[in-house]
C-alpha cells in the first residue's frame, strides 16, 4: 500500500532502471561469450560500402556515378555468395 505523500510512479521508475541495468549486464556478457566462440563480427559488404561513404555534410560529396561500380560489384558478389550458399548446404 502507498503511504500518504508517496509517488506511485517513482517506485516504478526505480524498478525499471534496475531491470534495464541488469538487462544491459546480461547483454554484455552474452556478447562477450558470443565473440569468444564466433570471433569478432564482420560487417557485410553493403555496410562496409556505406561506412566508407562520407557522411552528409562532411568531406567532398560523392556522386552516384562514381559509386556505380562499387554498388554493382557489391551486388554481384552478394548474388554469387547467395547462389553458392543455395547450391551448398550453408548454415
Amino acid at each position: 500500500m502507498l503511504q500518504p505523500g508517496e509517488d506511485p510512479f517513482g517506485e516504478e521508475r526505480k524498478e525499471k532502471k534496475a531491470r534495464l541495468a541488469s538487462q544491459e549486464g546480461r547483454q554484455l556478457k552474452n556478447k562477450q561469450a558470443s565473440d569468444k566462440i564466433h570471433g569478432k563480427p564482420v560487417l557485410p559488404p553493403t555496410l562496409k560500402l556505406a561506412a566508407s561513404l562520407p557522411e552528409h555534410g562532411k568531406g567532398v560529396p560523392t556522386k552516384r556515378r562514381e559509386l556505380k561500380a562499387d554498388v554493382s560489384t557489391s551486388s554481384f558478389l552478394m548474388t554469387q555468395a547467395d547462389t553458392a550458399c543455395n547450391q551448398e548446404s550453408c548454415v
